[in-house]
């Protein structure tokens, strides 16, 4: 950013590629494929995967020339574990490709994976905070509320998400998840809109978005650099004081307008302007901060009336040295629901120290809660299924020919869009918000749909519910396509293929077995949560 602001003229500000805030078209973007795209500063567009594999490409050879120059010493790409860090409120899809990047970027391989390790940012903050030394009031307090017994919410506050982790020490020392993370888009840069929105204000909106094209670098500078230092300063009670660039006058200037003048226009006593400042008085503060802070706290409000029992909340994040965020949490919640709430000084290291922590030693979390229920689409034979059923002797041409009967072990699996709904069965491998140990493997047998089928066309969907029994129904989603072998056909429709599921880990993974011989064949199969 300091190169693109200082050192680019503003032709050359205009033909480079300047992306800010990318990460967040992962939490915002639905429809995640690896066609979406995200605009520069200057409006043009890149693939979302290309992006991010720069990044992390400039990483890797960072690390690699750093490390050398400190130990003098070299070190291959091979000859480290990465770890990258994601929002724990991330769908499946955006983890993917945050692995597909890594892959591109040449950290590891499909042969390889193993090499990079996708860590929970609130997760690796808890990591971080249990970590701690009594080196200090902040983090001696911390070290007291990470023991045995413990229970806490750690809230990651960054500049795009809050995510939300509740946790708890087991005796052994290890952690436990008490609830599925959770959390929404609801990070500083949420305030810097605010604030955008009160420049168009005061200047109009015209003005700002001409202003924004002509100095891309300066207009960057303006709200991540010089409001982001007087949003984390400003306190209750207290004025912001916002430098405006000198180009901003001069722009204003050669459009027969002043700074002055406009916040004379704009009527509001809370508005001033001296020797190149904005000063904001708190009225005006209030209203950037409120509807981001009151967000956060109704949805952490939410979380404590789930969980019971809780006896500090910590945050971490840039946005969590805010000392207008710290004051009125600690107001909002210390005393209602009588608990401590705690920032580390180095909370905006504490994800980042705790991946490589966690990177060293995954098994610190020993359990997780999933977000969403779990299943494949599979056909229920205890429904009738009629004579015209792909469930049937196949035939030449068979229009089915990749489908897949499943059971627990008498329903007929994974059937292609059967004309009733009733056939289409979810057949739940995990309920939302159900604990699952890390390790812990979720099996189902199933059948195959056909005589000779010796593969599986499998559709896995995501549902918001509890208790869900069939696809079709509201909040359910199919997010992921897999390829399932069956290669003993000559078994015929009495083959038991046992689909085995792990959500324990950051990233779900699947595997199957062929029983039907007597012994074990297992593979293992590719989840694609990505739209091509």
């Amino acid at each position: 950013m300091e190169y693109y602001n200082r050192e680019l003229n503003g032709r050359e500000q205009k033909e480079w590629l300047f992306f800010e805030r990318f990460k967040m078209s992962l939490h915002s973007e639905r429809a995640l494929s690896r066609k979406t795209q995200v605009a520069a500063a200057n409006g043009r567009a890149l693939p979302l995967a290309t992006v991010f594999s720069h990044v992390l490409r400039f990483f890797r050879d960072a690390a690699i020339r750093d490390y050398g120059q400190a130990t003098e010493s070299e070190i291959g790409v091979t000859d480290i574990k990465w770890v990258i860090t994601v929002p724990a409120i991330w769908n499946n899809a955006a983890k993917q490709m945050m692995r597909e990047a890594a892959y591109e970027a040449g950290l590891a391989s499909q042969r390889e994976p193993d090499r990079v390790k996708i860590a929970l940012e609130p997760e690796s903050a808890s990591i971080y905070c249990k970590s701690l030394q009594d080196i200090g009031r902040d983090e001696e307090r911390i070290s007291e509320a990470i023991q045995p017994g413990k229970r806490y919410v750690l809230a990651d506050l960054g500049g795009g998400t809050a995510d939300v982790a509740v946790h708890e020490i087991l005796p052994n020392g290890t952690v436990k998840e008490l609830h599925c993370a959770t959390g929404g888009a609801w990070g500083g840069t949420y305030v810097d809109q605010n604030f955008v929105a009160l420049l168009e204000r005061i200047f109009g909106a015209d003005t700002i978005a001409d202003y924004r094209a002509e100095h891309p670098g300066e207009w960057i500078d303006l709200v991540s650099v010089r409001f982001e230092r007087s949003k984390r300063l400003v306190s209750r009670g207290t004025t912001a004081h916002v430098e405006l660039p000198h180009s901003f006058h001069s722009f204003l200037t050669s459009n027969g307008s002043s700074v002055e003048d406009c916040i004379v226009a704009a009527g509001d006593v809370n508005l001033n302007f001296r020797r190149g400042v904005l000063a904001i008085k708190y009225p005006v503060v209030e209203t950037l901060f409120k509807p981001v802070l009151d967000n956060i706290a109704q949805h952490l409000k939410g979380v404590l009336r789930n969980v019971g029992r809780v006896d500090y909340l910590i945050l971490v994040g840039g946005f969590a040295e805010s000392q207008l965020l710290q004051a009125e949490f600690r107001r909002q919640f210390e005393r209602p629901y009588n608990m401590r709430v705690m920032v580390p000084s180095q909370c905006t290291l504490a994800v980042v120290m705790g991946a490589v922590l966690f990177g060293h030693n995954p098994s610190e979390i020993t359990s997780r809660r999933v977000r969403y229920s779990y299943g494949i689409e599979c056909v229920d034979e205890s429904a009738q299924v009629s004579e015209s059923s792909p469930r049937r002797p196949p035939t030449a041409h068979d229009p089915y020919d990749s489908s897949l009967s499943v059971s627990p072990i008498r329903s007929s699996i994974f059937a292609r869009r059967e004309p009733r709904d009733e056939f289409r069965r979810f057949a739940v491998f995990v309920e939302k918000n159900q604990e699952v140990g890390v390790d812990e493997e979720v099996e189902h047998p199933f059948l195959p749909f056909y005589h000779h089928q010796t593969e599986a066309n499998v559709d896995v969907y995501e549902s918001d519910h509890e208790g869900t029994r069939y696809v079709t129904e509201r909040g359910v989603r199919k997010v992921a396509e897999m390829r399932l072998p069956m290669p003993n056909s000559h078994l015929g429709l009495d083959r038991v293929i046992e689909i085995s599921m792990k959500f324990g880990l950051t990233e779900i993974t699947v595997s199957s077995i062929d029983r039907s011989s007597g012994r074990k064949v297992e593979e293992s199969v590719k989840l694609d949560f990505l739209r091509n």
